[in-house]
């Protein structure tokens, strides 16, 4: 996405307001470490010195007393110099950066940086049958577009074994990092459609035939490279190939080029979810690195823009339909 010169001056001069709030961090970082080593290289000796000192002995509570506000004061410093001010930075970072970023290209969209999608609404699209260990989700973007309502949301998926008898992992490891996308559409549509990548079926648990018995493998769409590139499940194989017309099978084409081969969709009821993976997280603050760099905001920007390419893409004109 090219985003407008001025626009860019305008995000830049944030982001370069934020950076110096960085420094300021590092520099109070700094100051405590300073204050704490001094602390401990002074009076550590000290406090050892009166605990051994046989006119000390009958003293030693007072000397441990001592001992524990001097940790309590070190804790303090640590608590009020680096981490509430990192809290605060990251806070003000990811809230600042991306509401703005919104209001400049997307007036219609408001961000909500703690809160994503839920965790049934996920499941309930039936795309991963894997069993799920973790989830979590995060970055709920959400308002209107040309008319339609939209949520996106990042989504964090991990994906392992459980034992059935302790309920607890045996094995959990990172399965699928990506983009949550929801649209509404003035269809609704009986029968789930869940429509997930041929080669990713195995991954995604797609294999077992035992999770969803309901859910029919349909086959037999006009497009050929459609047939190749994706799975097809529902429980109404005839309202699934009215929704699925040629002209929606090179849509979705279109967008997998686009997108890569992780695009899946779910159509249920009044909505069409599309998910598909993402290569780095939205803007992840580290207090380590600068974070007046113009790349995360472009790189935010252009898979917005993707999510958005895909809302218009199913806002077209009798882009899906469901007539008898």
């Amino acid at each position: 996405m090219n985003i407008p010169i001025d626009i860019q001056a305008f995000i830049q001069q944030r982001l370069d307001q934020l950076e110096k709030k960085r420094l300021s961090i590092l520099k109070l970082e700094k100051r405590a470490t300073i204050e704490q080593t001094v602390a401990f290289t002074v009076f550590t000796p000290l406090f050892v010195w009166l605990l051994q000192s046989p006119e000390r002995q009958t003293k030693r509570i007072e000397v441990l007393a001592m001992g524990i506000l001097f940790l309590a004061w070190l804790i303090r410093i640590r608590e009020l110099l680096i981490r509430r001010p990192r809290i605060a930075f990251a806070k003000s970072y990811k809230d600042s950066t991306v509401g703005f970023i919104l209001q400049q290209l997307y007036p219609g969209l408001n961000h909500e940086a703690h809160k994503g999608i839920p965790f049934e609404r996920f499941q309930s699209t039936g795309l991963i049958k894997s069993e799920i260990t973790q989830y979590s989700s995060e970055d709920l973007i959400r308002g209107s577009i040309d008319s339609m309502q939209i949520a996106i949301g990042e989504v964090n998926v991990h994906s392992g074994q459980i034992d059935s008898t302790t309920v607890e992992f045996l094995r959990s490891s990172k399965f699928f990092y990506g983009i949550y996308l929801e649209i509404e559409i003035p269809q609704s549509i009986e029968h789930k459609i869940t429509v997930a990548p041929r080669e990713m079926q195995g991954y995604l648990g797609w294999n077992d035939h035992h999770i969803y018995p309901s859910e029919k493998e349909v086959k037999g769409f006009q497009q050929q490279r459609f047939n190749k590139a994706y799975v097809v499940r529902s429980g109404g194989p005839e309202e699934t190939h009215r929704v699925l017309t040629p002209a929606l099978q090179d849509q979705i084409l279109s967008l997998r080029k686009k997108i890569g081969k992780s695009l899946m969709l779910c159509f249920q009821q009044s909505k069409v979810v599309v998910i598909f993976e993402i290569n780095q997280p939205w803007f992840e603050p580290s207090i380590r690195r600068p974070c007046n760099d113009f790349a995360a905001v472009q790189h935010f920007a252009d898979d917005i823009a993707l999510c958005l390419e895909v809302v218009d893409s199913f806002n077209r004109k009798e882009a899906i339909r469901n007539e008898v």
